[in-house]
């Protein structure tokens, strides 16, 4: 400005507020300089990875983001590839002494060309994606085009990485891998979100919300934050984490040591069979036929999330079953025939057949916990294995359909009502394990009825029940209704004392104020608009639940 009124040349000034950029790091105002830059073209090779997508030879997960792929490809501007930075791949660039400048594979290629030793080389280096992009070529050997890993290896089957990086380093490892070699670098990329602190904030060394891994480690066990990850891991969405849902799921680490730790403890000198056929050819009751059942169809059930990449689906499919499935019910049926109370063939074999089979599915998710306990499983060697063995290299289990029973499912889904429905009976009248008591089924469909009446020793063994009837119960049956079934059970016990009486009178008005609330948001208009349909569908259910708890204990106060 000073030159300007030197010159006279100034005609006005004016002042103008801005905004300045400043370093995050020193609070310094940052002022642009012009220098020169390397821009590379990439058109052509964005071309190629765009038509990548669109013939499909290049598969993105989830799909959403084929658009924002076309965007990006389509509207690519040339590529600003030098940095000026103390560290990175140098820019592969000669000056002489006049200017001229001289691009070379190596400096020895460099001399050739300008005729003279007399060179310096640019001070820039390539950008970090460039020199990232090359990682797909660049680790297996390239440029030696006849290196053995890269004639082994490449190209890839997945690359698992965050969405925000798919046009900074996926799209530039896709153009410049297929560029150099040919080829595109990998089948399927699938993107997950981004994890996040449990606010949902990003996280950031600045605001200084991030986590330390080895902490969460140390805290959690890597098992459990492995098992997180994937399980919070739904298309489309980030990854809150959520340390209350990590420490769940160290319960479910627990929950699996505790399950062999007991099987360890209750099979004898049963050994784990080498594969279901074992099993197949024996007489299995019910409880076998069941678990083996659902382990097939889980089985199938996670390797087709995992063929989807959803590894949401895989991870509740195997929590379901391992927690619900085999911990709370099969474990609980196989008790009475491994004290010796209620024998049945090969329940000892079907429970390590099943656990052997189940930390296989979970492998992949739970790498530590299931290695140390796979190997403690009793087995025969393996003569074709006689070294040390690894879950790592086992077999998957695939699920098998020989192992599928429809019909024993339904029937056991049945028990299984009943069982639930006699305990809560039982503590509901706080009724001494000694209390007798007997079930009429007094209406569901045939088939049904005979398998639950087959399997009255097993109910007795779980739920306590003395005598299973069909037919109609005796006046002053408590009636309810499980599995689809008409129950009605007829309990020897004495008379209800004032006391519970009183406990049955204050429970059953929690029950009404439930009731209550549950019938004004589901008839409030504002609640049924605004809220997600399994929100609504989920009150309605729970309003069944409770009035049908309270149908139950009004029945017993009338006694």
């Amino acid at each position: 400005m000073e030159r300007l009124q030197a010159e006279n040349r100034l005609i006005k000034t004016e002042r103008h507020v801005h905004s300045v950029g400043h370093s995050q790091r020193s609070g310094e105002p940052i002022e642009p300089m012009l220098s020169p830059q390397w821009f590379a073209d990439v058109s052509g090779m964005a071309k190629e990875a765009l038509a990548a997508v669109e013939d499909g030879r290049l598969a993105l997960i989830p799909d959403s983001w084929d658009k924002t792929w076309e965007h990006w490809l389509t509207n690519i501007r040339p590529w600003v590839i030098s940095r000026q930075l103390w560290w990175g791949h140098r820019i592969p660039a000669w000056y002489d002494r006049d200017g001229t400048c001289f691009v070379a594979m190596n400096r020895e290629e460099a001399e050739e060309l300008a005729g003279t030793a007399d060179l310096t080389r640019d001070a820039d280096v390539l950008d970090t994606w460039f020199s990232s992009g090359l990682w797909p070529i660049s680790t297996l050997g390239w440029p030696d085009e006849k290196a053995a890993d890269l004639r082994t290896w490449y190209p890839t089957d997945v690359l698992i990485t965050g969405y925000d990086i798919l046009f900074f380093w996926v799209a530039r490892m896709v153009m410049l891998s297929n560029h150099f070699h040919r080829d595109i670098p990998f089948g399927t990329v699938h993107l997950t979100g981004l994890v996040r602190d449990a606010d949902g904030e990003k996280m950031s060394k600045t605001k200084g919300n991030t986590v330390d891994p080895m902490e969460l480690v140390e805290d959690y066990g890597a098992d459990a934050m492995r098992f997180t990850l994937a399980v919070l891991d739904v298309p489309g969405r980030d990854i809150p984490l959520d340390l209350e849902r990590m420490a769940g799921y160290r319960a479910f680490g627990n929950k699996i040591w505790n399950a062999v730790r007991f099987a360890l403890a209750r099979t004898g000198g049963a050994k784990t069979p080498a594969s279901a056929v074992e099993l197949t050819g024996a007489d299995l009751a019910a409880p076998e036929r069941w678990i083996l059942s659902r382990l097939s169809d889980t089985a199938a059930a996670v390797n087709e999330a995992l063929e989807e990449f959803r590894f949401d689906r895989a991870c509740n499919a195997l929590y379901h079953f391992f927690w619900h499935e085999l911990c709370d019910w099969y474990i609980e049926f196989a008790k009475p025939a491994l004290s010796g109370r209620a024998p049945r063939p090969r329940t000892a074999e079907t429970l390590l057949f099943t656990i052997d089979s189940s930390l296989r599915l979970l492998h992949p998710v739970m790498p530590h916990l299931t290695e140390e306990l796979w190997q403690r499983l009793p087995r025969d060697p393996a003569p074709e294995c006689p070294g040390p063995r690894s879950i790592a290299v086992e077999a998957y289990p695939l699920g098998d359909g020989d192992l599928l029973s429809p019909e024993i499912e339904r029937g056991m889904d049945v028990l299984i009502a009943v069982t639930q429905t006699a305990r809560s009976l039982r503590r509901e009248r706080n009724l001494a394990g000694a209390a007798k008591m007997s079930v009429f089924v007094e209406a569901g469909e045939e088939s049904q009825v005979a398998f639950l009446v087959e399997q009255a020793a097993l109910l007795g063994a779980v739920a306590g029940v003395g005598q299973v009837t069909a037919g109609p119960g005796p006046a002053g049956s408590v009636r309810d209704r499980a599995g689809g079934l008409n129950l009605a059970f007829e309990v020897e016990a004495p008379p209800m004392s004032e006391a519970e009486r009183a406990k049955l009178s204050k429970d059953l008005q929690k029950i009404e104020a439930e009731i209550a609330g549950a019938r004004g948001r589901l008839s409030n208009a504002r609640f049924l608009e605004r809220a997600p349909a399994h929100v609504v569908e989920g009150n309605r259910a729970r309003l069944a639940e409770l009035e049908e708890q309270r149908n139950r204990v009004a029945e017993i106060l009338a006694q």
